[in-house]
């Protein structure tokens, strides 16, 4: 008789540490998913902050197109040691292109020669 109380005792606290066991392993889950639901709140409101940021950058950039058109790149972005781009001199394109035909008569040259 002991020993058929013994054996329903320990179904019974196996069936309890079976019971347990699911109730940890269904809290476990709903804590992944709840942890994954928050990141995925992160990440919507981070998106949503980035593109307020890109919209502001947006506006702000076609204002300042409008009102500084004749300002340069320093004057725009009030940072010291910005190049100022007004002053950069332009290459004249014909010497390039005369370049570029005297590289190709001695390429040829080269290659008739067998250099």
């Amino acid at each position: 008789m002991a020993r058929q109380k013994e054996m329903a005792d320990l179904k019974r606290e196996r069936e309890l540490a079976r019971m347990e066991q699911e109730m940890m392993e269904r809290l476990k889950v709903e804590e992944l998913m709840f942890q994954q639901q928050q990141l995925e709140l992160e990440m919507q409101e981070k998106e949503r902050q980035r593109l307020e940021e890109l919209q502001r950058a947006q506006e702000h950039l076609e204002k300042g197109t409008a009102a500084d058109s004749g300002k340069t790149l320093a004057e725009i972005s009030d940072r010291y040691g910005a190049p100022n781009l007004s002053r950069v001199e332009e290459v004249d394109e014909t010497v390039l292109s005369d370049v570029n035909i005297e590289k190709d008569i001695l390429s040829e040259v080269d290659e008739y020669l067998g250099l």
